[in-house]
């Protein structure tokens, strides 16, 4: 079974071309400037970035050296736009999409791809899912943790699942314009410590928020192990026990919907991972590198290999055959 890591981006040099040709402001681009290359997005700069960000060649000498046969590439979450107009994140989503399917279709034994879609416009985004699946042949979407501060499980967002159920693929959840980002800006926090925090209130919302009730088949995969919530889920439980408020959303207590959820393998401490496997079970933890950024895992492969108590049929589930079932890989 090939290593498939799910959970890696890409700024594709064709759809950098094209987005900036309908809307240079907001287009992604790679620029060069002190300590490498960065991607900005109207004057906002991350990185640095290795040449695999774009440079498909380059990619693929990386994943070799980390033993990885398969992407499923994902689009970096700094250009889900989703404060932009419909006008403008529509096409652009296409661009993205159109791009990604390029280059799954080109090496279809080392890519796959995700789509992005424009979740400010609900009824565009789910044509935009229908059309990156069925015509595209994309394998699922990625999605915010929110919807520019929008939570999932605000109803607006129900025909999104409705559609990603009916069409049986998954959606992959990352973080981006995360909560209390005004206190986090110090000490490169809004990463540490946003990320995870926002994942966390997104596995919140569509466990207490009613969203797995009432749509029990949505795949849903969390980047970054899922934030704090495995770890904290004994107290979202008790919560639920105790406290009214809490039991308004969902009729169920938030364990009954652990078992719906899968989560990559991004974590960076061996013991963490260990409990996400023991607990959430190794059918629902897939690989994930977070290539081609700093905060990635340099050697995911290596990561999974090392888990003690482990056993090595939980370590290939992990390793590709989850991602295979779950984004229906050939």
């Amino acid at each position: 079974m090939p290593n498939v890591d799910i959970h890696c981006h890409v700024v594709a040099p064709l759809a950098q071309e094209r987005m900036a040709g309908l809307n240079r402001q907001w287009a992604p681009r790679i620029i060069q400037r002190e300590g490498g290359e960065y991607i900005v997005v109207n004057e906002r700069f991350f990185g640095p970035v290795p040449p695999g960000m774009y440079d498909m060649a380059a990619r693929l000498k990386d994943m070799e050296a980390a033993g990885i046969d398969r992407h499923v590439l994902s689009v970096v979450p700094l250009t889900f736009n989703y404060h932009l107009e419909p006008g403008i994140a529509v096409p652009f989503a296409q661009i993205q999409n159109d791009a990604i399917a390029a280059l799954a279709t080109e090496r279809p034994e080392h890519f796959a791809g995700m789509a992005t879609l424009p979740l400010q416009d609900v009824g565009a985004a789910v044509k935009e899912l229908e059309r990156a699946i069925t015509r595209l042949g994309l394998k699922g979407a990625e999605i915010g943790t929110n919807v520019h501060g929008k939570n999932l499980d605000a109803p607006e967002l129900f025909p999104l699942y409705e559609k990603a159920v009916e069409l049986g693929v998954p959606l992959f959840v990352h973080p981006e314009d995360v909560a209390a980002s005004e206190r986090l800006r110090r000490f490169f926090m809004l990463n540490l410590v946003g990320n995870p925090l926002d994942t966390a209130i997104a596995i919140a919302c569509v466990t207490l928020g009613g969203v797995l009730e009432r749509y029990p088949e949505l795949k849903l995969v969390f980047a970054h192990g899922g934030g704090y919530a495995p770890y904290q889920r004994g107290r979202l439980e008790h919560g639920y026990r105790v406290k009214a408020e809490a039991r308004q959303g969902a009729p169920r207590p938030p364990s009954d919907y652990f078992g719906l959820l899968h989560f990559d393998s991004l974590i960076h401490y061996g013991p963490a991972l260990e409990y996400l496997v023991t607990t959430c079970g190794s059918d629902k933890v897939l690989l994930g590198s977070d290539y081609p950024f700093e905060m990635g895992d340099p050697d995911p492969v290596g990561s999974v290999r090392g888990l003690k108590g482990v056993s090595e049929e939980d370590r290939r589930r992990i390793l590709g055959e989850n991602a295979a079932r779950l984004f229906r890989l050939d």
